[in-house]
């Protein structure tokens, strides 16, 4: 009997050791594509808040008499304010949001809900991709009021005087 000398590694050993290795890499690599996928998703909403605080930043800085004379406010968004294109323009991922495919579309608005109470909101929408039908959605709202109007209730809220404190309603 004749024993042989083997010397190198057999076909079947390369294969058995390829699938090894490829089932061990799979959960890697779904976990950088996921991963990947959250940091642009997050990016995006991170953009969308970003210009969402802009347009109520300006809305909010107008004065009360002024305001009150514009009520209500219907202002369509698009793309990235005039003042932050020299800024997209040294940054890339922010210039994407400018125009074309990815760009931010939405709109102010600004109503009295009651006397001297007004509610701002702003809501943008994006595509999840290029020619996607499905977008994105960011809103925030923000209320303002009257600067000498602290609390706005339906119901009469107790008053202590001095000497004589009220318990309960």
């Amino acid at each position: 009997m004749r024993i042989r000398n083997r010397r190198g590694v057999t076909l079947l050993e390369v294969l058995t050791a390829a699938i090894v290795g490829t089932l061990m890499s799979l959960p890697v690599i779904t976990l950088l594509a996921t991963s990947t996928h959250e940091s642009m998703v997050s990016e995006d909403y991170m953009f969308a808040e970003a210009l969402a605080q802009r347009y109520l930043a300006e809305a909010l800085s107008i004065p009360w008499g002024d305001l009150q004379e514009q009520l209500p406010l219907d202002v369509p968004i698009s793309g990235i304010p005039e003042e932050d294109k020299a800024i997209a323009m040294r940054f890339p991922a922010y210039a994407k949001n400018i125009s074309g495919d990815f760009a931010f579309k939405g709109k102010l608005t600004a109503n009295e809900l009651k006397d001297d109470i007004v509610k701002f909101e702003v809501s943008l929408t994006w595509p999840v991709k290029p020619g996607s039908s499905t977008n994105r959605k960011y809103a925030v709202i923000r209320f303002r009021c009257r600067h000498d109007i602290a609390v706005s209730t339906n119901f009469p809220l107790p008053v202590s005087t001095p000497g004589k404190e009220k318990v309960g309603w």
